[in-house]
C-alpha cells in the first residue's frame, strides 16, 4: 500500500526525554506511598528477558522515586526505594501519528528514521498517550506474525484485559503482512513492515520514550 508521507513534526524538546530507572536485584518492591505498603513485587529481569525498567515521573520524596507501574490501568502509579534502583537516561524517542498512522524516530533531537505504520482497529484502537520501551527482542523468524523485532511497552490496550494469556501491553512490531501497513487492523499494537523497523531497531532500547498521539 502507498502512503503518503505527512509533514514532519517539530523534534522533541531534549527535556521532554523520558526519564527511567532500572531495579538493581532480582525482586524490587513497588510501594503505594513513600514508606507505604508494598503492593506489587516485579522481577527482575522482567518482563521478559532484559533489566527490569520502569517509567520515573519525576516526583521524589526523601530516599523515594514515583514510577509507572506497568499494570492496568495505564497511569498506575507506585514509588520504589532509590536504593533498590539506578536511574538511566535515552536519547531516542518514537513519535506516532495516529491519524496519520505514521512513525517517527528522534535521537538527540534529530530525525533519523520515518516510516508508516498500521495501528490498532476501531474496535481495539491504539490508545493515545505515553509510553515507554521495557522489552526488547529480535525475533529468530522475520516470517512470523511479529516480524522481525518486537518492541513492548509499559502501556496497554484500554479496552482488552488480556492478550494471549497475558497483559495486553501496547507494542511495535515487525509483520508478516506488509499490505495492511497504512490501515486500522491490528488488537492495539504499532506494525511497521520488516525493513523499516530493522531501520528504528539500532535506535531502540530499554527506556525509549514512545509518544501514541491522536
Amino acid at each position: 500500500m502507498e502512503s503518503k508521507k505527512p509533514v514532519a513534526s517539530a523534534a522533541p524538546s531534549s527535556i521532554e526525554r523520558l526519564r527511567s530507572v532500572q531495579a538493581l536485584e532480582a525482586e524490587l518492591y513497588v510501594h503505594d506511598a513513600p514508606d507505604g505498603q508494598p503492593r506489587w513485587l516485579l522481577g527482575n529481569p522482567g518482563p521478559f528477558d532484559g533489566v527490569l525498567t520502569l517509567e520515573a515521573t519525576g516526583n521524589r520524596e526523601g530516599d523515594w522515586v514515583e514510577v509507572v507501574v506497568p499494570v492496568q490501568p495505564n497511569g498506575t502509579t507506585g514509588w520504589v526505594e532509590l536504593g533498590a534502583v539506578r536511574p538511566i537516561s535515552v536519547n531516542s524517542v518514537i513519535r506516532i501519528d495516529l491519524s496519520d498512522r505514521w512513525a517517527q524516530l528522534y535521537v538527540d533531537d534529530s530525525l533519523v528514521a520515518e516510516a508508516p505504520v498500521a495501528v490498532g482497529a476501531a474496535e481495539t484502537p491504539t490508545p493515545a498517550l505515553s509510553a515507554m520501551v521495557d522489552h526488547v527482542q529480535r525475533n529468530s523468524d522475520p516470517s512470523g506474525l511479529y516480524g522481525s523485532w518486537l518492541f513492548g511497552t509499559n502501556q496497554h490496550s484500554e479496552v482488552l484485559s488480556e492478550f494471549d494469556g497475558g497483559r495486553p501491553a501496547i507494542a511495535l512490531h515487525g509483520t508478516n503482512a506488509p499490505e495492511l501497513i497504512g490501515q486500522e487492523v491490528s488488537n492495539g499494537c504499532i506494525r511497521f513492515t520488516n525493513d523499516d523497523i530493522e531501520l528504528f531497531a539500532p535506535h531502540i532500547e530499554l527506556g525509549t520514550r514512545v509518544e501514541m498521539r491522536p
